[in-house]
């Protein structure tokens, strides 16, 4: 049973076997549960099956994105959380009342939101794939379809999968930043880097023409080849 959400957006259910944490989950849900993840104080599962469903609980043709935690999350009922998840963090970490923020209120977000996005790569050469990993899975899934990413940054997506499969480099993870208009980019990848400078160039090449910013790092955290911007500022 799912008493509340965790500030990470996670249902919590507490058993004898300590505190779980259960993805895509909502308050009050009798729900059953795959377990990935056990410590000795908690756990964390992925939903398997919704045995009681919340009246707040949508069907959506998003809910199957891995990059959209809450597509099944009523609008209305998601923002009210969104509100009371931020006043509970500002009193648990910064002490301060609910009080001194009144009704703090929640905006939607329009398409295209998300201006920093962290993908992963499963297989090399013609049998590498980018995208999320499926919750709770190291299974790499599509993000091709996610609306929270900008369509420019989307239609880019099959070209930096094409670069990282010619260049022959097992990558592990790439990690994008953009501006608020999606018109500058920077991009990071990771790889377990042989020691293969001609295969470094021609993926950091391949990058260069959609990007500002360039950096590849190895598995160590090292970084290897960096061309471009190195920082993108963003105004807020």
């Amino acid at each position: 049973r799912i008493e509340k959400l965790a500030p990470t957006g996670e249902g919590i259910a507490r058993a004898a076997d300590g505190v779980g944490f259960v993805d895509r989950a909502l308050p009050g849900e009798l729900v059953e549960t795959s377990n990935y993840e056990r410590r000795r104080r908690f756990w964390r599962g992925s939903l398997r099956g919704v045995l009681e469903p919340s009246a707040d609980r949508v069907d959506s043709p998003h809910d199957g994105c891995a990059g959209c935690d809450w597509a099944h999350f009523a609008l209305d009922a998601a923002r009210r959380a969104k509100e009371e998840l931020f006043l509970e963090t500002m009193q648990r970490i910064g002490h301060l009342e609910p009080a001194l923020f009144g009704a703090p209120g929640t905006e939607p977000s329009g398409a295209g939101y998300r201006l920093r996005m962290r993908l992963h790569v499963e297989g090399r050469g013609s049998a590498a794939r980018l995208g999320y990993f499926a919750p709770g899975t190291h299974r790499v899934v599509d993000a091709a379809a996610c609306e929270a990413v900008s369509s420019s940054t989307r239609a880019g997506l099959p070209g930096i999968q094409e670069a990282i499969g010619e260049s022959g480099l097992p990558a592990s993870e790439v990690a994008l930043l953009e501006d608020l208009p999606g018109t500058r980019r920077l991009v990071g990848v990771t790889a377990a880097m042989a020691d293969d400078p001609v295969a470094e160039a021609l993926l950091a090449e391949r990058l260069t023409g959609g990007f500002e910013g360039v950096r590849l790092r190895g598995a160590d955290g090292a970084v290897r080849l960096e061309r471009g911007l190195r920082r993108l500022a963003l105004d807020v």
